[in-house]
């Protein structure tokens, strides 16, 4: 039986020329752990006699991933960011998805991170930091 649960989900990051090894990300915020953007495969357009034609176009697909200041997998996305500053070149990463609830696996290949958030927001208590990366393709696969 599916089920909605989040709780069993795990995400695991690669970025083989920063951190070496494959890593298991933890410690999402409360209620959004990391979220996937729609992306448009097909373009339309009308033609002035009303006619309608269509393409399929490659698109990126976006991730954006939310984690609370004290987690240990904060350390990841700064050394990610700082092997980039460091050497004026970007590094891509690969991840993998597994939420066993609806028993599905997605393989994510070529990311690029494009968004880093170097600190958290302070107010009361510090905010979530955001991180966005940008995959090539984003392939989904049966458990």
């Amino acid at each position: 039986m599916k089920t909605l649960t989040a709780a069993n989900s795990i995400f695991t990051l690669s970025i083989g020329d920063v951190l070496g090894v494959p890593i298991q990300l933890e410690g999402y915020t409360t209620s959004d752990a990391f979220t996937v953007d729609g992306h448009a495969p097909t373009e339309v357009r009308q033609g002035v006699d009303g006619h309608m034609s269509t393409g399929f176009v490659h698109s990126l697909k976006k991730i954006t991933i939310k984690l609370e200041p004290t987690s240990k997998s904060v350390a990841a996305f700064d050394a990610w960011n700082a092997a980039m500053e460091t050497t004026v070149d970007a590094y891509l990463a690969n991840a993998e998805i597994s939420l066993p609830g609806v028993g599905m696996k997605y393989v994510c290949t070529n990311g690029a991170l494009t968004k880093y958030t170097p600190m958290p927001p302070v107010k009361k208590m510090l905010d979530p930091l955001d991180y966005e990366i940008t995959f090539e393709k984003i392939v989904p696969i049966p458990l």
